[in-house]
């Protein structure tokens, strides 16, 4: 049990940064963002569409974009575990059914926002 508590405290700083990347870029694209939560595959974040598929996806990449920018922050200053926020950010990138990527290629192939709401999801 402390072992996955001490997971947890590790990856969760990760998570957070994750989704403030995507917060940050829907901000930026005058994407309103609607709820912020928590549910059994983790956190989540829920928004109305940006006006173009381009805009949708630059706040998909946004999440392991900011994950990237912590890893070459921290590797800069030789932090130890340095290559956590750039495993996380990898593994959003992978094609798995619901990462950033997979929503990226989906709203630039799209062009136009599928749903009135769109969640973006970190699964733990």
């Amino acid at each position: 049990m402390v072992h996955f508590l001490i997971a947890i405290a590790m990856v969760l700083p990760h998570v957070v940064i994750h989704e403030a990347g995507h917060i940050l870029a829907a901000y930026f694209v005058h994407s309103k963002v609607k709820r912020i939560g928590f549910s059994k595959v983790g956190f989540y974040v829920v928004r109305e569409p940006a006006s173009t598929g381009f805009k949708n996806a630059f706040v998909a990449l946004a999440g392991p974009a900011a994950n990237f920018y912590t890893w070459m922050f921290m590797a800069s200053y030789h932090v130890h575990g340095a290559s956590g926020p750039l495993v996380f950010g990898i593994m959003n990138l992978l094609p798995f059914p619901n990462s950033d990527l997979k929503k990226a290629l989906q709203y630039i192939r799209t062009s136009e926002p599928a749903d009135d709401l769109i969640a973006s999801g970190v699964d733990l």
